[in-house]
């Protein structure tokens, strides 16, 4: 349910803001529709919104990107 997330409030402010964002989520069919990889290489910042599990073996991936880690999950 994304209605209560934070992760997706600031996606909407970004947007607004003028900024192109890009979302991944593998609990939600809409923001899986491309690989966290190809979304890595893609961006220049990366923002880990949410913990999930998927996403604390990838750290080794964010080579020369900018990271914002809100939970301290890396």
């Amino acid at each position: 349910d994304i209605r209560d997330s934070l992760a997706f409030r600031l996606r909407k402010k970004l947007k607004q803001e003028g900024s192109v964002v890009t979302c991944h989520d593998p609990y939600i069919k809409e923001f899986k529709k491309h690989t966290i990889k190809s979304l890595i290489k893609k961006n220049e910042l990366i923002l880990i919104g949410c913990p999930h599990k998927q996403y604390k073996n990838l750290q080794k991936n964010f080579k020369n990107k900018r990271l914002i880690d809100c939970w301290g999950f890396l």
